[in-house]
């Protein structure tokens, strides 16, 4: 068995915790039982190479752990004084306090910043018509919980072409959970009809030229986006306050630049 064996594992485990390597900690441990010695003497006992030995004493050297004893015909090392090692270990203290309270201030504010910013929104997909039909049920469940707030660009006669009676079913839920819609459509009948109807709690303002075959919803923290292919309608939805808040403001803008319906039910 070498000396540095002779040294407990739990003194190993200080040593390695105060950032010591493997051969600096058998280097430390040999020297604290044989007080002074050479290289080639710390190498057997150590077994460690000769020139792993070296290095391993030269980074000791510039810790300031060992001392270098060259007055004899070898060069002989010893560890510091007692008083000088324990002021070295209080030197580490203060600093892995400090690296690892800046670690701390840094990791919290990286993940504030995941926090603030969600410039990657969880997105869900659903297709076909039972697809959609949940989609639609998670707009009014979200915007429930929300704001009761909807605002979208649509063509109600082309949803109903595809949904057929579910579109009256879901404008009920919705005026029941009392969440208002803010529509801007194209100038048609079904949406000239819809627009009338005060139960619905619609506002609506009226856009030529608007050729969608689609929705567009804004809602809560979500927007979705639904495409009406008549037989296979697809939707996709963000959630993100960040992609929510931006198509609200692109919502509202358009918004002032169309003149109010004059049916509108506001």
């Amino acid at each position: 068995m070498t000396a540095a064996n002779h040294t407990s594992t739990q003194i190993r485990q200080a040593l390695r915790s105060l950032g010591l390597s493997d051969n600096q900690i058998k280097i430390v441990s040999v020297l604290f039982h044989v007080k002074k010695a050479s290289t080639k003497e710390i190498s057997q006992l150590t077994a460690i190479t000769y020139s792993f030995t070296q290095c391993a004493l030269q980074s000791l050297l510039k810790l300031g752990l060992v001392t270098e004893n060259g007055q004899s015909s070898k060069e002989l090392y010893e560890l510091c004084s007692r008083t000088e090692f324990f002021s070295w270990i209080d030197e580490q203290k203060a600093k892995h306090k400090e690296l690892y309270d800046e670690a701390k201030k840094s990791i919290k504010s990286f993940l504030g910043d995941i926090d603030r910013s969600e410039w990657k929104p969880d997105v869900m997909y659903y297709e076909g018509k039972d697809g959609v039909c949940e989609l639609y049920e998670d707009i009014l469940k979200t915007a429930s919980e929300s704001d009761k707030k909807i605002y979208s660009w649509q063509d109600i006669k082309r949803v109903e072409d595809i949904f057929g009676g579910y579109v009256d079913d879901y404008i009920q839920e919705r005026s029941t959970l009392g969440i208002e819609s803010h529509s801007i459509v194209p100038h048609n009948e079904t949406n000239l009809k819809h627009s009338k109807d005060k139960n619905e709690q619609r506002s609506t303002r009226f856009i030529k030229g608007l050729k969608v075959n689609g929705q567009v919803r804004v809602y809560g923290d979500k927007v979705a986006f639904i495409t009406l292919h008549k037989e296979n309608p697809i939707g996709f939805s963000f959630r993100g306050q960040v992609i929510a808040d931006m198509f609200k403001h692109i919502f509202e803008s358009s918004w002032e630049q169309l003149k109010p319906a004059s049916s509108d039910s506001e």
